[in-house]
């Protein structure tokens, strides 16, 4: 079976699922955000970075080989200090996800 060991999501200040905020009162807190859906070749909106790929393969023995087009992380809860995420997509049997991160920006800051 080949291994895709780490494929690396990231999504950059919630204005990739939400649009851009106007002000303090569009936030929206990391855990009340149900499921992130992102695809293959689009880019995120940072509200305060550049906009970078919203699904990135940084390693695993499949890199390369397979990407996957969609992948959607769901909220399975809060542990205090971060979001615990699990990340589904449609792959081949020889193929399955390894090692998943989802990298959210803060609005105001990173760590916000």
């Amino acid at each position: 079976m080949k291994l895709l060991v780490m494929l690396q999501l990231l999504l950059l200040a919630f204005s990739s699922c939400h649009g851009q905020w106007k002000d303090s009162r569009d936030r929206v807190r990391l855990q009340d955000v149900q499921v992130l859906t992102l695809h293959q070749g689009k880019m995120t909106t940072g509200r305060r970075s550049s906009p970078v790929p919203q699904l990135n393969c940084v390693g695993g023995s499949a890199r390369g080989m397979f990407n996957p087009q969609v992948v959607q992380c769901y909220n399975r809860g809060w542990d205090g200090v971060d979001v615990q995420w699990e990340c589904k997509t449609d792959l081949d049997m020889d193929y399955r996800l390894g090692s998943v991160n989802v990298l959210c920006e803060g609005y105001d800051y990173p760590d916000d």
